[in-house]
């Protein structure tokens, strides 16, 4: 199949943007629909409107960002981290001459699992000189994969209320059954000997600079299997969120 020249692709993409909000539009306001042959100008009308509003807001985010000199972009997000802001650089280039501080904007009503509200903007003061890099969350296409998540089980998302602590992989698929969750990659973490230091020990030292116990070494990859290689008294390590409706999990073999 014949690839569409970039321009043409975003076009058509715009194109449908605009159709979906419009039909969003006049569904939202069905019961105003007048009847007969007043109805095909009435939701014209509604278009105009909605594509007009949609241009509007797009030419100020464009002045805006150009202004500011402000690198904007929207990723897609797991649910509770859509409308957040995932990432902030105020110097992009590392060779800033503005000293004053781009503050992050929380909203109080939105809490985190850590306390204090969730970063919903920022807060630049007039005039600021230095290129700016801004990243928020926004909601995925179908089938679009998540660009940056929240926990899998914190409120408002897929596995909201589960304790994974001691779980196996058969009673997580049981919970992701019920929940419509398909779970699209597993992925083992192995154990595997520390790299040999030049001294030929294992490299790893205790407080006082002596081989560490062993129980207390941390080496390990993690393998991406196949999900009948997964058995179900393998012990959970944690839920990844893939996509809406699609979850990734880490997973150890007993020993």
């Amino acid at each position: 199949m014949p690839r569409q020249h970039p321009a043409r692709s975003r076009h058509a993409a715009v194109a449908r943007f605009e159709q979906l909000c419009d039909a969003a539009a006049v569904w939202t306001r069905i019961d105003d629909v007048p009847s007969g042959d007043q109805a095909r100008p009435w939701v014209f009308g509604v278009a105009r409107n909605v594509l007009a509003n949609h241009r509007r807001g797009a030419r100020r985010r464009d002045a805006l960002a150009a202004r500011l000199r402000a690198d904007l972009r929207f990723v897609p997000a797991s649910p509770t981290v859509v409308g957040n802001l995932v990432y902030l650089d105020s110097d992009v280039t590392s060779q800033g001459t503005d000293d004053r501080d781009v503050e992050v904007v929380d909203s109080p009503e939105q809490c985190t699992l850590q306390g204090g509200g969730r970063p919903v903007g920022v807060s630049i003061p007039e005039g600021y000189s230095d290129p700016i890099e801004l990243v928020f969350g926004r909601e995925p296409e179908p089938g679009e994969a998540y660009d940056t998540t929240n926990s899998a089980t914190a409120p408002g998302e897929a596995l909201e209320g589960v304790d994974l602590t001691d779980m196996t992989v058969g009673e997580l698929r049981r919970i992701l059954a019920d929940r419509d969750q398909e779970t699209v990659e597993y992925r083992q973490t192995v154990s595997v000997e520390p790299p040999p230091s030049e001294d030929g020990d294992s490299g790893v030292t205790g407080s006082d600079e002596s081989p560490a116990p062993a129980d207390e070494m941390e080496f390990g990859r993690t393998d991406v299997i196949d999900g009948d290689e997964a058995g179900d008294d393998w012990l959970v390590e944690h839920v990844i969120l893939w996509a809406p409706g699609q979850v990734a999990i880490n997973a150890i073999e007993p020993s």
